[in-house]
């Protein structure tokens, strides 16, 4: 039995990889079985029993966690990757999924941070694919190889016809997935009320982050100050000076995005103003647990940065970088700039 599986960012190009990987399935082996499973239990449970199990298994999986990758690539199982940047990740889940622009970020940050480690491996039994100029029917042989088929040229023509694109064989692959994608997911961008700083900030964001998909460890990424939000108020987002006046308490925290494991070091960047009262104020990371913190008098005024550095095991948990004010002040102004993070 075939066992294949497509396994990518929950982004647009995974969703048309998987439709041509289905093709390609169905025209090689005929019936099989389509799972869909994000981790090792969805498979276990999702997996045929014997009776009436057919000649493939197709998996697809969009949020896969760290150990559902581990076991695929122990297992040899031959799978095809897709990896999109952050802001196209973000884009369609605020487009097609109606999820506001921070959290999407966040679903961006944990996808490209999960697949960091499969993207640097590049292990034999992984075949990325990406928009290239390579023509449609040679990417099409290419899979079909990849799926254990001869690939002949009659079989390439059937996945080419059962895509629709039989009259078009040699359309370069980089322009069927922009047609595709303009097709399936017309809406897929940012919406009116995404304002211009949430659009500057995912473009910060997606930029550190862009190593995974050039197939590079992160090195650097900020998170910018307007993902942050306001210490009880809901959930709304800081989009001006944090007032330290009032009693001690915590003042901001977030984003709840996520890092690849190893060792950090986070540089808290603020503006202090009108702070003549020596406030004192904490910063700390905290990830389901407290990873590392510090305690500082402000300035009265100016430029002012701490740092903190902690370890991350687990990339699934979104980490925070949370604000509080110590003690009751009478004055003062903080303005979050963003955190920068830097691997040791």
């Amino acid at each position: 039995m075939l066992i294949v599986g497509i396994i990518g960012t929950p982004s647009p190009l995974t969703y048309i990889c998987a439709n041509i990987l289905r093709a390609v399935v169905q025209v090689s082996c005929g019936d099989h079985h389509l799972i869909g499973a994000n981790t090792v239990t969805d498979l276990r449970h999702a997996w045929p029993s014997k009776e009436g199990r057919k000649a493939a298994v197709l998996l697809t999986t969009d949020m896969p966690d760290p150990e559902l990758i581990n076991f695929l690539v122990n297992a040899k199982t031959p799978l095809v990757t897709t990896i999109e940047p952050l802001d196209a990740i973000a884009n369609y889940m605020i487009g097609m999924r109606d999820i506001e622009p921070v959290s999407a970020m966040r679903v961006g940050s944990q996808a490209l941070a999960v697949f960091e480690a499969l993207a640097v491996a590049s292990p034999r039994s992984v075949m990325r694919l990406r928009p290239t100029n390579a023509r449609l029917s040679s990417v099409v042989g290419e899979l079909l190889s990849f799926c254990q088929d001869d690939g002949e040229p009659e079989t390439v023509a059937r996945v080419v016809e059962f895509l629709g694109y039989e009259s078009r064989p040699d359309i370069p692959f980089a322009q069927f997935l922009s047609e595709n994608r303009a097709n399936l997911f017309p809406v897929s961008g940012p919406k009116a009320a995404f304002n211009q700083t949430l659009v500057d900030a995912m473009a910060q964001l997606a930029q550190g982050y862009r190593n995974v998909v050039e197939s590079q460890p992160i090195a650097e990424v900020t998170w910018p100050g307007a993902c942050f939000m306001l210490a009880d108020s809901g959930g709304l987002r800081v989009e001006s000076d944090l007032m330290l006046e009032g009693r001690a308490r915590f003042l901001s925290h977030g984003p709840y995005f996520h890092l690849p494991p190893g060792e950090w070091d986070a540089e808290v960047a603020v503006e202090v103003s009108e702070s003549f009262s020596d406030n004192r104020v904490g910063f700390d990371v905290w990830s389901e647990e407290l990873l590392a913190a510090v305690w500082v008098t402000l300035p009265a005024r100016g430029a002012f940065a701490c740092d903190l550095s902690f370890r991350v095991d687990d990339v699934t948990k979104p980490i925070e970088i949370r604000i509080q004010l110590l003690s009751g002040a009478i004055e003062g102004r903080l303005k979050l700039n963003g955190v920068r993070l830097t691997r040791r």
